[in-house]
């Protein structure tokens, strides 16, 4: 017991005078700080130190991080019961594989941003919006390549857009569309991303948007692009009774992006 309070004793005592001097870094949550902390006050200060120093060696540049919660057994991997799951802020984790309209913590989310949240009362209707923004020439999506398809319908699988794979050929409504460079959408070409759909594109001088008109879901090498759609699209009253996945990743946005709510 004396030796898991010293242990501990200096995990926090970094956490309050080394931590705040430098910028945070962590790329998983909870921070390898907290979770050594709480690894120690679970398993011990033996194990828990070794499954916080194992924690912080695959804490690096080359992993994507994501939540890894301590799990209640010992292991020197990511915990595989949290992998899946979503960073919501402020403390607060979902796991995609729930029922989400069943999740408090989201339901304590929803309280916490609710003052900068866009509610309508009509659904969704995504290119509608997209055309307020910015004018647009549609392409076919024939001219896409397959990994790039692949890519987005993976995307809109893993967030429980669709609930399966059949459902999503069914009812999906894809759109490709090139941004007319004017006045209007001047401020969208002034940082954009090299993009994978094919050479015209990848030189990161073309604004290009992939979107489904069905869910809402977005992709495109303008990140202000995005932004701006996602903050004018909000959610609609049906959206929040459903606590559907459009809700989610409208919170999630909202979580991530600093914006007013105007």
């Amino acid at each position: 017991m004396a030796l898991k309070l010293l242990v501990l004793g200096f995990v926090k005592a970094y956490q309050k005078l080394i931590s705040p001097l430098f910028p945070a870094t962590c790329r998983y949550y909870p921070t390898c700080s907290n979770y050594a902390v709480q690894a120690i006050e679970m398993h011990g200060a033996f194990k828990g130190s070794a499954m916080s120093i194992a924690r912080i060696i695959r804490c690096n540049p080359f992993v994507s991080g994501g939540v890894d919660k301590v799990p209640d057994h010992f292991m020197l991997h990511r915990n595989p019961d949290t992998i899946n799951h979503i960073y919501l802020g402020d403390g607060m984790t979902i796991d995609p594989n729930d029922e989400i309209v069943e999740s408090d913590e989201l339901n304590r989310t929803i309280a916490r941003v609710e003052p900068k949240m866009v509610i309508k009362d009509e659904p969704l209707d995504a290119v509608a919006e997209l055309k307020e923004i910015v004018d647009i020439s549609e392409r076919s999506i024939e001219v896409l390549p397959d990994a790039y398809m692949a890519m987005n319908q993976r995307e809109l699988l893993s967030r429980r857009f669709y609930s399966s794979e059949e459902t999503l050929l069914e009812q999906r409504d894809f759109h490709f569309y090139h941004i007319i460079k004017n006045s209007k959408s001047e401020a969208y070409f002034a940082h954009v991303h090299p993009s994978p759909i094919h050479k015209d594109y990848q030189s990161g001088c073309a604004v290009c948007c992939f979107l489904d008109q069905n869910t809402g879901y977005i992709e495109t090498n303008s990140p202000l692009l995005e932004e701006t759609f996602k903050k004018a699209r909000g959610i609609s009253q049906k959206d929040l009774k459903e606590r559907n996945a459009l809700l989610l990743d409208y919170l999630l946005f909202l979580e991530s992006t600093p914006h007013d709510s105007h």
